[in-house]
């Protein structure tokens, strides 16, 4: 491996530098190709734990995958935010005559990193009565420009393990969308062994880990909440918050908000006013 490439991961076994453009091998296994980068966007795509690098990691021996061939990556500073690629997955099937066959399956992949998301149901004291808050912002992939959604955010990872940072992410994302400030304690995971859920396996890896946060709170923080504006500027977040009663829920159409608000009925009771009282955390 050349001097330049000294920052790739070990997992790339080999760099070769053609005419054409790179061609890389990941554990001697799975021939890499791209003609997209310099020798320095070369190094941050293949460098430990990078996006790509975790999707390969991930990948079922039992797919068969001898290529990958990269077709579009989005840079996001010294990380990659999205990329576009597409390898060769093949099953073995049984044909009509009884002969093995290798079928090749579809291959493009939008590579993002995971997620988190979580309802916040809030329980009025005076009332008894059950909301949840929800965020709008403009999301251009739906084409809105106000999209009312969950709370949710990209995980971030740990510079040096490389292992992602789940309950961090989550809190952080809170206090970014909402300007409520909690701690890991606060908040429950809902999904086995804090795994995520794919919300479009179809054609995306991502998947995204749901959280709950249950709290009881005066009708007048209730209110205070609502259209409370919030976000990152330099990340290109505006954000209003609102509060509905919890029925509202179904009919929105965000699937994060769906999937939350059943998973909190399955494992919290069949009706949203019944949780467990140690999940309750008195916000005032």
């Amino acid at each position: 491996m050349s001097s330049f490439a000294s920052e790739i991961s070990k997992k790339i076994t080999s760099v070769a530098n053609t005419a054409t453009g790179y061609i890389l091998e990941y554990q001697g296994v799975i021939r890499i190709t791209t003609n997209l980068f310099d020798q320095t966007q070369l190094n941050i795509v293949f460098k430990k734990d990078s996006l790509i690098l975790r999707y390969l990691d991930s990948l079922d021996h039992e797919l068969g995958v001898t290529s990958l061939e990269i077709l579009k990556v989005t840079f996001w500073g010294l990380k990659v935010g999205f990329a576009f690629i597409k390898i060769n997955p093949q099953k073995q099937i049984i044909d009509e005559n009884g002969n093995h066959k290798l079928l090749s399956l579809p291959g493009e992949v939008f590579l993002r990193d995971d997620a988190v998301m979580i309802l916040m149901v809030l329980k009025c004291i005076e009332t008894g009565e059950s909301f949840f808050l929800t965020v709008t912002q403009a999301r251009s992939p739906t084409g809105n420009y106000a999209f009312e959604e969950v709370p949710a955010g990209m995980m971030k990872y740990n510079d040096l393990t490389g292992q992602p940072e789940i309950f961090g992410t989550m809190i952080a994302e809170i206090k970014e969308e909402t300007a409520i400030e909690l701690s890991n304690d606060d908040i429950v995971c809902m999904s086995q062994q804090d795994t995520g859920l794919y919300p479009s396996p179809g054609g995306c890896n991502e998947k995204i880990t749901p959280f709950l946060f249950v709290a009881k709170a005066s009708k007048k923080y209730i209110d205070s909440l609502h259209n409370r504006c919030t976000g990152v500027l330099e990340e290109g977040e505006v954000i209003k918050v609102a509060i509905r009663p919890f029925d509202y829920i179904w009919s929105m159409n965000d699937m994060k908000a769906i999937a939350l608000a059943g998973l909190y009925i399955r494992l919290y009771g069949i009706q949203a006013d019944f949780v467990t009282t140690h999940l309750l955390y008195d916000l005032e």
